[in-house]
C-alpha cells in the first residue's frame, strides 16, 4: 500500500512538473539557453523534491513505522492441498509454478533489521538523486553559457561515485535486510496438524537468504565517467588548436 501510494504521488508530481515547464516555456520567450535546457532544469528540480520526500518517508517508515512493507525472499514454492485428487483443465504439465518472494507487512522486525532497510533505501535514493542533481548542475552550466568549466569532470566523477557506491551497497543492504526480515516474520521451528500428507514440508513460504545485485546503474556510472573524461579532452585539445592557430597568425 505504501509502495503505491508512493508510485503515484512521484507520478502525479512529475506529471505536474512537466505540465508548469510546458507552459511555462509557452508564455516566456526561450533565452540563451534555449527552451529545452529551462524545462529539463524545471523538471529536474521538482523531481529532486519528490525524490527526496519519498527517499525520506521511505526510511522514517522502515525506522518508526509500526508495520514495515517488505518483499521477501522465500524458497521455491506453491501452494498444494493434499486433498485435491482432479484440477480441470489440468495444465501441470505445461506450467512450472513457483513463488520466490512474497510481500509482508510486519510489525515484528528487530531494531537491525529496520536500521539496514533504512539505509539500504537511503543509499539507493541517494544515487538516483545524485544523478538528477547533476541534471541541474549541467543545465545551470549551460544557462550561465559555460557548459565546459573545469566543474563538468568534477561534477561527473562526483555523480559516478555516488551512483556506483550508493547503488550496489544499496542492493547488497537491502538484500540482507529484506532476508532478515523473511527470517524474523516467517521462520517456523515447529509445526503440527491434522489431515495433511506427511510428505509436505510446511504449507507456507520458507525464507531464505538472497540478495540480487543490479548492475546496470554500475555501467551507467562508468559510461558517465567516460563521456565527461571524452569532453574534457575534446575542450583541451580544442584549447591547444586554438592556441596554435593563434601562434600561428601572429607569425604570419
Amino acid at each position: 500500500m505504501v509502495y503505491g501510494v508512493l508510485v503515484i504521488f512521484l507520478a502525479t508530481g512529475l506529471a505536474v512538473a512537466a505540465v508548469g515547464a510546458l507552459v511555462l516555456n509557452i508564455r516566456k520567450p526561450a533565452g540563451p539557453a534555449g527552451s529545452v535546457v529551462g524545462f529539463t532544469r524545471f523538471v529536474a528540480i521538482v523531481a529532486v523534491v519528490l525524490l527526496g520526500i519519498a527517499n525520506i518517508w521511505a526510511v522514517v517508515g522502515s525506522l518508526a513505522g509500526e508495520g514495515v512493507e517488505v518483499t521477501v525472499p522465500v524458497q521455491p514454492y506453491w501452494p498444494e492441498h493434499p486433498n485435491i485428487t482432479d484440477v480441470q483443465p489440468d495444465r501441470g504439465d505445461a506450467v512450472h509454478n513457483e513463488i520466490t518472494e512474497v510481500h509482508i507487512t510486519s510489525s515484528v522486525l528487530s531494531l537491525t533489521t529496520r536500521i539496514l532497510l533504512a539505509t539500504g533505501s537511503l543509499l539507493q535514493g541517494a544515487a538516483v538523486l545524485s544523478v538528477v542533481i547533476a541534471v541541474i548542475v549541467l543545465c545551470n552550466g549551460l544557462r550561465a553559457a559555460r557548459p565546459f568549466s573545469q566543474s563538468l569532470r568534477r561534477t561527473g566523477r562526483i555523480t559516478a561515485a555516488i551512483v556506483i557506491l550508493g547503488s550496489l551497497a544499496g542492493q547488497v543492504i537491502h538484500g540482507l535486510a529484506v532476508s532478515r526480515a523473511g527470517q524474523e516474520s516467517l521462520a517456523v521451528t515447529g509445526w503440527a496438524a491434522e489431515g495433511l500428507a506427511g510428505e509436505l514440508a510446511a504449507p507456507w513460504p520458507i525464507p531464505t537468504l538472497f540478495v540480487s545485485v543490479d548492475f546496470g546503474p554500475f555501467f551507467m556510472a562508468l559510461g558517465i565517467m567516460v563521456v565527461v573524461e571524452l569532453v574534457g579532452a575534446g575542450v583541451a585539445l580544442d584549447d591547444a588548436h586554438r592556441q596554435l592557430q593563434d601562434d600561428t597568425d601572429g607569425l604570419v
